[in-house]
C-alpha cells in the first residue's frame, strides 16, 4: 500500500555557500541529497532558499562600485541562482522538481495542485527576510511541519 504523501516546509539558509571563492559543491550536493531523502520517504517538500554567502559576496562587490547598490535585489537574485543550482542537483537525483525557482509564494498553490512534483524550490523573494521566516509562514499557512535543514541525513532522520 502506497504511503500518503505529507507536506513539509524546509528552510535552507546556506544551500550553495562560497568556499575559497567558489560554490561549495559538496554542500550543495548534501542539500540535494537531504531533499531527495525526504521525497523518497513520502514527503512533498517546499524548500525555501536564501541568497546566503553568495548574496553577501555579490553585495560586497556591488558596494565597491557604488554606495547606492540595491542590496535587497542583489540578495533576491542570489537566492534565485542558488535555487537553480539546487533544482539542477535534485533533477540529477531523478526527483521530480519545478523547472525554475518559484519567486512568488502565491505559486505554491500550483505546486500543491501538481502531484507530479515531489519538490518545489522557492527562491526567497525578499532579501530583507530570512528564508526560515518565509518557511515558517508557509508551514503555518498549510498546517505542516518545518525543518531547518541539517548537514546530514541522520539529523533529518532523528527529527522525523
Amino acid at each position: 500500500m502506497a504511503r500518503k504523501s505529507r507536506l513539509i516546509s524546509v528552510s535552507l539558509e546556506e544551500v550553495a555557500p562560497l568556499k575559497e571563492g567558489r560554490v561549495d559543491i559538496a554542500r550543495l550536493r548534501s542539500a540535494a541529497d537531504q531533499i531527495a531523502h525526504l521525497a523518497e520517504r513520502g514527503f512533498r517538500v517546499i524548500a525555501v532558499i536564501g541568497g546566503g554567502s553568495l548574496g553577501e559576496e555579490y553585495v560586497r562587490i556591488s558596494n565597491k562600485f557604488s554606495s547606492h547598490s540595491n542590496e535587497l535585489e542583489i540578495k533576491s537574485r542570489a537566492a534565485e541562482v542558488s535555487s537553480l543550482l539546487l533544482i539542477t542537483a535534485i533533477k540529477n537525483l531523478k526527483i521530480p522538481v519545478n523547472a525554475a525557482p518559484i519567486i512568488d509564494t502565491r505559486r505554491i498553490e500550483e505546486f500543491l495542485g501538481n502531484h507530479s512534483w515531489k519538490v518545489a524550490v522557492l527562491a526567497n523573494p525578499e532579501g530583507n527576510r530570512r528564508s526560515s521566516q518565509i518557511a515558517i509562514e508557509i508551514a503555518k499557512k498549510y498546517h505542516t511541519a518545518i525543518i531547518h535543514i541539517a548537514n546530514t541525513k541522520q539529523a533529518i532522520d532523528r527529527k522525523l
